[in-house]
């Protein structure tokens, strides 16, 4: 523990960290870049255990936050990006899939953000006077312990992007603590799997999506939570893009240029920005909600998308 406390440990990570960063997109990583000036990547469309897509020769969906390499892949001249993404769009489907008639609740009334709820039980504080770094704390806490992580594992969750939320083990078993007791449902629905030193892996039960796609095989009770959810996201995201794919003659200047899980991002003409932001969003909302919203409990989908000439 002394040695950690060291101050050479700081500059010793960034240092490792940025070398990392030069190994995986470095001169081999820019060496992929055409003479148009594109990086032309390989979408594997079931390219994951959960039905998320993945992306190879070069991976663009694991380009690190907080760095500049975001930034650096821009809108050709004349022409933008629009970046859409789902809003909380994995609490959403556990709020149904669960089901926890909190989590439901929340979103089926609207009006709620339940990041800022969240951050408010947390702080004591009244929502309308929670910050922004609150907030941010908030959402680790939303989304570090659905898939059944301990202190452990949530607090090392909310050092990393996109939070950066520093805890103390203590802090974050308290953290765990009022997860559970805000949404007992999932608190309840996390003692229904198995735990790994009582069972073999083999022995969990088959898993189904929305869409009724199943697995059967886990690495562990964790991977048994998070399937249903993020394959039903999954699901959903891809429908949204087959969906841009048939209205495409709507804006026929519009080309999709990376698909991040629940992130799309495409780009077209300047002067088709608006018409291509609102039909990328009802197209994303289009395919998720036909997969989320087939039976009642109505869940409303929403996507956020911004115009403009770099991704990050």
């Amino acid at each position: 523990m002394r040695r950690l406390k060291h101050p050479a440990v700081k500059p010793l990570l960034e240092l490792k960290k940025l070398q990392k960063n030069l190994s995986t997109y470095g001169e081999k990583w820019l060496a992929r870049i055409a003479d148009d000036g594109r990086l032309r990547a390989k979408f594997l469309t079931m390219g994951t255990v959960t039905g998320r897509t993945a992306c190879t020769k070069p991976n663009l969906q694991n380009i690190p936050h907080g760095t500049p390499h975001r930034g650096a892949i821009i809108a050709p001249e004349g022409r933008v990006l629009i970046k859409a993404d789902y809003s909380q769009i994995e609490l959403r489907i556990a709020a149904k899939l669960v089901p926890d008639q909190v989590l439901l609740d929340l979103y089926v009334s609207g009006g709620v953000d339940v990041h800022t709820r969240m951050a408010s039980i947390i702080t004591g504080k009244p929502e309308s006077e929670i910050t922004k770094e609150e907030r941010d704390a908030a959402k680790a806490t939303n989304f570090g312990p659905l898939y059944g992580a301990g202190a452990k594992t949530l607090r090392e969750t909310a050092r990393k992007a996109p939070y950066f939320v520093e805890w103390s083990l203590d802090e974050a078993k308290a953290i765990l603590k009022t997860f559970k007791e805000t949404y007992p449902g999932i608190a309840a629905w996390h003692k229904t799997g198995y735990k790994p030193h009582e069972t073999n892996r083999s022995e969990l039960a088959p898993t189904r999506t929305f869409t009724g796609r199943r697995r059967r095989h886990f690495k562990s009770v964790t991977d048994w939570f998070n399937t249903p959810i993020q394959g039903t996201g999954a699901d959903g995201a891809k429908l949204a893009m087959a969906l841009l794919y048939e209205r495409r003659s709507e804006v026929p200047s519009m080309a999709p240029v990376l698909f991040v899980h629940d992130e799309i991002v495409v780009e077209c003409d300047e002067a088709d920005a608006g018409q291509a932001k609102a039909l990328l969003m009802k197209c994303m909302h289009d395919g998720m909600n036909e997969v989320l919203n087939k039976k009642e409990p109505h869940v409303p989908v929403e996507v956020e998308a911004v115009i403009t000439d770099a991704w990050g």
